[in-house]
């Protein structure tokens, strides 16, 4: 998953996490609605960096072994919470420099 730049004719700016591969780019469905309802007024620094932290918390699941998109799809809201929680406490704690690293590896 990376975070890419779309520019359109108008001029207008977009940021998108796109899964990384050899074939053409498909935005991630959950984040892409959410910037477009939450973030569409925004400044395009502001809409990227949430989905940096979207793109890191993206990551953070996939080390647990949970596909974010398939649980949402799923309803599995319970799982999502609890690994929320547990994301957060994991930002609280000492672990600070290993975010750096998992953002990179999510790249």
């Amino acid at each position: 998953m990376k975070l890419i730049q779309c520019r359109f004719s108008s001029g207008q700016r977009l940021p998108l996490l796109v899964q990384a591969g050899d074939a053409t780019p498909l935005p991630i469905l959950i984040p892409f609605i959410y910037v477009q309802l939450k973030l569409r007024h925004r400044a395009y620094n502001t809409a990227a960096a949430h989905l940096r932290a979207i793109q890191a918390f993206y990551a953070y699941a996939k080390s647990r072994d949970l596909d974010i998109d398939e649980a949402i799809l799923a309803c599995h809201f319970e799982a999502i919470l609890a690994l929320l929680d547990g994301y957060a406490i994991w930002l609280q704690s000492a672990c600070r420099p290993v975010y750096a690293d998992l953002a990179r590896s999510a790249a």
